[in-house]
């Protein structure tokens, strides 16, 4: 694991979010963890720790800069494996973080790395997003909502209620022609602004991804 506690560091100073000795260790266990896991269950196609360490970890670090320092309350909606709520939380040790996933099993799984983790100020609901909405009253609110390539354009619209005023939804794509025909289909709700689209490619791999960042006006 000592290549891979190197590629973390590195990967993860490329873009902009350098990770201390403890940060790194807790990846190396949630590596662990998902391997041990995936071999029970579906959680990821992924099963190279090198592609684990990029392609999961610190792609979703990649949201990191564009978190204000004032959020104090974060949803990932269909967190999945715990991307990107988990490796967010392992960086952010202040914000309160929400892992917003519908299915029982990886719901399980995500409460199990949060307890061999020891992470503090994160909680996981198995439920929908829209019954977030519906169901709890009054709803939660929070300052920053992201969703990592599960929604539409048009489902991840209807998070905005949950928004505090100012607050950002972040949507994680892949390729621009993966999402471009969504987003000139769909118009954006008077609530939300478009402040910008951001490309990147992942350190080593070269995998393009896009992040489009809406905020609540």
């Amino acid at each position: 694991m000592s290549d891979i506690r190197e590629l973390l560091r590195s990967a993860s100073h490329d873009i902009g979010v350098p990770l201390n000795d403890d940060a790194v260790s807790l990846f190396l266990q949630y590596c662990d963890e998902l391997l041990f896991w995936n071999r029970k269950m579906s959680l990821t196609s992924i099963r190279s720790p090198s592609d684990i360490a990029i392609k999961h970890f610190v792609d979703s670090l990649t949201i990191v800069p564009l978190i204000p320092s004032s959020a104090v309350n974060i949803l990932d909606v269909g967190s999945g494996a715990g991307f990107p709520g988990i490796p967010v939380k392992i960086v952010l040790q202040d914000c309160d973080i929400t892992l917003l996933e519908p299915s029982r099993k990886k719901s399980s799984f995500l409460r199990h790395v949060i307890r061999s983790l020891s992470l503090s100020r994160i909680s996981v609901r198995t439920d929908r997003l829209e019954n977030l909405i519906q169901r709890d009253d009054p709803p939660p609110f929070f300052d920053v909502i992201v969703t990592r390539a599960t929604l539409t354009l048009g489902d991840s619209f209807r998070a905005a209620p949950l928004l505090t005023h100012g607050g950002r939804l972040i949507l994680m794509k892949g390729t621009r022609d993966s999402f471009s025909t969504d987003l000139s289909n769909n118009d954006c709700p008077l609530s939300l602004r478009l402040l910008t689209i951001r490309p990147l490619r992942l350190p080593l791999s070269g995998d393009e991804r896009h992040l489009v960042l809406f905020e609540k006006i």
